[in-house]
């Protein structure tokens, strides 16, 4: 099972707001504000807008991997955000239904100021799947990650990538700092690794000078995940 789902098109939404002062090992290059990359909808010249479907209600397990998403991108946010511009994140409550949530991914593939530049998609796999036309549709792609079910699935190697995450100093304080159990370390784990990759490629497409949806869509597709934390 793979541990990303890549569409043709990258939509997120998250809203940081975790006090953790951890300082990720994926910083800004001061390079990437000497010249102003390409953009489109979701970018502006303060901000990155990313967006997720997820289901929100009282009995959701989302809470921790949101936890750990939020995290890691407030600490990037912290360093000075990505090329000059913070991260913001808008979490959308699917309540647990497949039409709520489709709707939810056209509302955040919007082009216009509402728009986001990339989705991510942290829940169940099949909801992905549904996901995958409103995002072709708005020039974006669904990045999303391995549900838990996945973890012990063989074929997948996202325990390789986790796991070597799960050694870096920057997760170590940042999950010590959070009030999360141990129990739950895996689940904080998923959403921190998976917002590292959000941040990388971002990066390494403003190297590139293209923040735009199709940019963004392609660089996540080419991406070396298996390099994304420091062995």
């Amino acid at each position: 099972m793979r541990i990303f789902f890549v569409a043709f098109f990258f939509v997120f939404v998250l809203g940081c707001s975790s006090s953790t002062s951890v300082s990720p090992s994926t910083t800004v290059d001061p390079r990437l504000v000497e010249s102003e990359p390409i953009v489109d909808y979701g970018v502006s010249t303060a901000e990155i807008r990313i967006g997720s479907s997820i289901f929100l209600g009282e009995e959701s397990e989302s809470t921790v991997l949101q936890d750990g998403f939020k995290a890691y991108l407030d600490a990037i946010n912290s360093q000075g955000g990505m090329a000059g511009r913070s991260y913001e994140v808008r979490w959308l409550d699917t309540t647990g239904d497949a039409l709520t949530h489709l709707q939810n991914i056209r509302e955040l593939g919007a082009e216009d100021d509402a728009g986001v530049a990339m989705v991510v998609l942290l829940e169940d796999h099949s909801f992905s799947l549904i996901a995958e036309p409103a995002l072709i549709r708005s020039q974006m792609s669904g990045v999303t990650m391995a549900t838990e079910e996945q973890w012990s699935d063989p074929q997948s190697n996202i325990q390789n990538v986790t796991a070597t995450c799960a050694t870096e100093k920057e997760f170590v304080e940042a999950f010590n700092a959070s009030n999360i159990s141990s129990e739950d370390k895996n689940k904080f784990l998923l959403g921190w690794t998976q917002a590292k990759f959000v941040d990388a490629v971002f990066l390494a497409a403003a190297k590139k000078g293209d923040l735009t949806r199709p940019a963004l869509a392609a660089m996540a597709a080419a991406y070396d995940q298996s390099a994304l934390c420091k062995s």
